[in-house]
């Protein structure tokens, strides 16, 4: 089962369409949509992607992203560089 880990060096801005990130080092910054910015937040290293698909229905009841689209778009997140993927929960 797949943890992920939001990476430290961010700084966060919720915004009306999500979340803006930007690092510190002022190299880069994210646009991440409600869904995204919202699977980002549970990204803690200690939350299973199937949790976080299961907290998502009870906080977007109208249209819930699926499990297939959660792991999607961690992998998306992971891409950026923004998360990290492991196979267990941290124990932070």
């Amino acid at each position: 089962m797949p943890y992920a880990q939001s990476v430290p060096g961010f700084d966060l801005e919720a915004v009306p369409e999500g979340l803006v990130l930007r690092s510190r080092s002022g190299s880069a910054e994210h646009h991440l949509d409600r869904t995204s910015g919202l699977i980002y937040a549970f990204c803690d290293g200690r939350t299973a992607t199937r949790e976080i698909a299961r907290h998502l229905r009870l906080i977007l009841p109208e249209s819930p992203p699926s499990g297939q689209d959660v792991a999607r778009i961690i992998k998306d997140l992971q891409a950026l560089g923004i998360v990290e993927v492991t196979p267990s929960a941290s124990a932070a």
